[in-house]
Formats: C-alpha cells, structure tokens, sequence
C-alpha cells in the first residue's frame, strides 16, 4: 500500500489536468450500522440497527470529478446522476472524504474511504423525504 498511495496521488493531481475515464478506486460491499429516525407525526423517533441488503458502492475518479456509484434493490446509480454535489473534504494518509448535499432531499453526507484498511463509512443526514435520519455505516472493501 505505501507504494500504491504515492502512485495514488500523482494520479489524482494528473487527472485534473488531463482527459482520462473514469477509474474506480474502490469497490464496497453491504453496510451495515445504526440509525436513528427522526420523531414524524405519530412516530416516535428511534435507533435501530440498519443495513442496506446486497447494497454495493464504488468509488469513481474523473478529472478532478468525483462520484459514488451505488446498487441496492432498486438498481445502479450515481451520486452525480441523482442530483447529489459531490466536494473532497480531504485524502490524508490513504483516507479520502468527500461530502455530498442533495437539494431536493435536504440531506448532507459524508463519504470516507480508507484505502489501507479497505473499508468505507458512510454518514447521512436527512430532514427531508418520508424517512427523515441520521445514520453511521461501514463497509469493508476490495
């Protein structure tokens, strides 16, 4: 890994200056966490465990453009093709956090991915749409 993260980052600095494809960076199973959902109504708000069954998600690099392609049960999308701005937060020592606000959902989130140790968490945030939460989850990956 010492000898990839190098490799890493120059790519990183070269794909903001020259047209390539997309590459994927990294590819994650199912997550699993808790959340809490949020008082509505006539419910009660409360944590529960969650997980997003046969869920997978990848991490794709474009230009100086990132994006999370994901797969749950109701298909494949993007971050980007659902509406989502993606921002690097930070790539410090193999550990790359993007930030992601959807507009018409009123939710903010938080992607990290630990090139090393080969997991993601994923953190959500959402006031808006029938299920309002916030939750942590983790995915390990290759």
């Amino acid at each position: 890994m010492k000898i990839l993260l190098p490799i890493l980052l120059t790519l990183i600095v070269l794909l903001g200056s020259s047209p390539v494809t997309a590459e994927i960076v990294m590819q994650c199973g199912e997550i699993s966490g808790h959340a809490y959902y949020l008082p509505r109504e006539n419910l009660e708000g409360n944590w529960v465990r969650d997980r997003a069954k046969s869920s997978g998600f990848s991490l794709s690099l474009e230009g100086k453009k990132s994006d999370i392609l994901w797969k749950d049960v109701t298909g494949i999308r993007s971050v980007t093709s659902d509406g989502g701005k993606v921002f690097v937060q930070g790539f410090s020592q193999g550990i790359i956090t993007l930030y992601v606000y959807y507009e018409k959902y009123s939710q903010s989130e938080l992607w990290t991915f630990n090139l090393e140790k080969k997991e993601m968490y994923y953190s959500t945030h959402r006031i808006g749409g029938v299920t309002a939460k916030v939750a942590l989850y983790k995915a390990s990956c290759s």
